[in-house]
């Protein structure tokens, strides 16, 4: 019993730690897109 509450808070975890993983990458790559259109504003019509 003990070890399936471990496994769900483990999940939950987890989760959570995807959801702000991948807000940091969409953060990251929006960034970076914003950077290229100043660098190559050609790219970007």
């Amino acid at each position: 019993m003990i070890v399936l509450f471990l496994f769900g808070d483990l999940l939950i975890l987890i989760d959570a730690l995807d959801k702000v993983f991948i807000q940091i990458i969409g953060s990251v790559v929006e960034n970076n897109l914003l950077r290229n259109s100043y660098n190559y504003p050609d790219l970007c019509k």
